[in-house]
């Protein structure tokens, strides 16, 4: 196969895989910043391997509509060499930039004499779920008092959790999601034309709900996106009267779960589980540290990812 087609074949592999580069949701991110973005690639051979990048350009900055450019690579490099790529694209840009952010796949552990050369913006750890394993599998990794939560709220006979999709969408049910957590949160937290998009999504298979019922009320909503290989946790909402019912929110991500092995996904990204640096301009509120812990308890596959920035030191020399 051709240097060209291996390349295209990858990038469209990235496509087809990465939820994040989806149509949907680079619309839902330009719909929700309110702005239209200008989408760009890249697309690379080097050091043996392929490399895409998909990234937005406003004025002097690259980003992903405001987060960080994912690096998709397809095998294994050091740290120092995912960098030289780096440098080699913001190198080939042709207006100057003065801003950008990155997000890296750390495949090993670094000292600190290299964490401070480098002064990274973040470096977090990432669960993620294989699917291909049975339930009982899956289960039994959670921590134990996870497992107790889930199991509680499941001989509760007062709750229910049931899976909203394509097949049983009541119509204009996103927006009782809507409307729940504009309750909870005490304002409305984004556009109603980004809860439109996610409810095209659950019309398009691309999202479900998972909805918990006390008492034949809905009290708990848990929104997934996912495609033929991914499952994400997106955002979810419980009704603050509910919250002192252990488990509820558990049981609806358990429930999401059992579900997206019956359809055949491959893999339940847990997103951002625990925050191992932080440099000191950056600030982690309360709400994303407790968000983590509450994802951590699942027990996934942990990857690590550093994320660099214009304030790190893209160190390619004496990188050992």
């Amino acid at each position: 196969m051709s240097n060209k087609k291996t390349l295209i074949q990858f990038k469209e592999n990235c496509l087809n895989n990465e939820l994040f580069l989806s149509e949907f949701y680079r619309k839902y991110q330009s719909t929700h910043k309110k702005k239209e973005f200008k989408i760009n690639e890249f697309l690379i051979e080097k050091f043996n391997t392929q490399v895409f990048l998909m990234f937005t350009s406003d004025l002097k900055e690259i980003s992903y509509f405001g987060l960080p450019v994912e690096l998709h690579i397809k095998n294994q490099l050091n740290l120092e060499l995912k960098f030289d790529i780096i440098n080699n694209f913001l190198k080939s840009q042709t207006k100057p930039i003065n801003k950008y952010v990155f997000s890296i796949n750390l495949d090993t552990e670094i000292s600190k004499d290299i964490l401070r050369k480098i002064n990274p913006k973040l470096i977090f750890e990432q669960q993620s779920i294989n699917l291909d394993n049975s339930n009982d599998y899956i289960f039994k990794n959670f921590k134990s008092n996870l497992r107790y939560e889930i199991n509680k709220t499941n001989k509760n006979e007062d709750i229910k959790v049931k899976i909203i999709n394509k097949k049983n969408y009541p119509k204009n049910f996103i927006l009782e999601m809507m409307e729940t957590h504009k309750t909870v949160s005490g304002r409305q937290t984004r556009s109603m034309e980004t809860w439109l998009i996610n409810e095209q999504m659950i019309l398009q298979n691309q999202a479900f709900i998972s909805v918990v019922y006390y008492k034949s009320k809905a009290v708990s909503y848990s929104l997934f996106f996912y495609n033929n290989y991914m499952l994400y946790y997106f955002s979810s909402v419980t009704l603050r009267e509910y919250f002192n019912i252990s488990g509820i929110s558990h049981a609806s991500i358990w429930e999401a779960i059992c579900y997206a092995k019956k359809i055949q996904i491959k893999k339940f990204n847990m997103g951002l589980t625990d925050y191992l640096h932080v440099r000191n301009d950056v600030d982690i509120s309360n709400k994303e540290k407790n968000i983590a812990f509450f994802k951590s308890r699942y027990c996934g596959e942990k990857k690590y990812k550093i994320i660099i920035d214009e304030n790190s030191f893209l160190v390619t020399k004496n990188f050992k």
